[in-house]
């Protein structure tokens, strides 16, 4: 068996099922978009891990689209020593290419993973999308390329969206969209819609 079959099998049996109050998990506001954003709406929540506080967003677009993202808070400093390496044509980070070496991604996307059962509680025609932020910055379409993550989330969220859900993903890209199946036949360009929409967030 190849290694990738053989992640794919290991990552349908494991429980990726998370207790959001582990996290402080917390609904902070929504907020209605600025000119230049084309969202409806962004619902902000936080939670924390052991070392770092993180803000989640859920973007809302048109045919009940969700853009799905989170970063930890980082300081001021941080942002200004990138800026100066990508001013000068260096590899730099922002908030979404930052590894904070915890080694517990699985469980942070778990925790992503309840919420999503939540909108679909909610909206059971939603679909969803997130992407996966390349290891580092280089600025230009190199940004844009498919990550390692962006594959083992899209297993994890196949396991338990796929029988709803069409997986819409790219290699082109890092991130994917799960459109939900009823509003896909009716709507079939919500295809381009999200991807543009998921493209202008990379």
């Amino acid at each position: 068996m190849q290694l990738r079959e053989k992640i794919k099998q290991i990552l349908r049996e494991i429980d990726f099922s998370v207790d959001p109050e582990e996290f402080g998990w917390r609904y902070v506001q929504s907020k209605d978009p600025k000119s230049s954003e084309k969202f409806t709406k962004r619902h902000i929540y936080t939670f924390k891990t052991p070392k770092f506080k993180y803000v989640v967003y859920s973007d809302e677009y048109d045919y009940q689209l969700f853009i799905i993202s989170f970063f930890p808070k980082l300081q001021d400093d941080f942002f200004a020593k990138q800026q100066k390496l990508a001013s000068a044509g260096q590899k730099h980070y922002d908030e979404y290419s930052f590894q904070t070496k915890e080694q517990i991604p699985l469980k942070v996307f778990g925790l992503l993973q309840n919420y999503i059962k939540q909108i679909i509680s909610e909206k059971p025609n939603a679909s969803f999308g997130y992407f996966g932020a390349a290891d580092f910055k280089q600025l230009g379409d190199a940004d844009l390329f498919n990550t390692k993550r962006v594959r083992i989330y899209n297993e994890m969220l196949n396991k338990e969206f796929g029988s709803t859900h069409e997986l819409i993903s790219d290699e082109r890209f890092s991130g994917s969209l799960f459109l939900n199946k009823e509003v896909l036949a009716e709507y079939p360009e919500i295809v381009d819609y999200g991807r543009d929409v998921l493209i202008s967030h990379l």
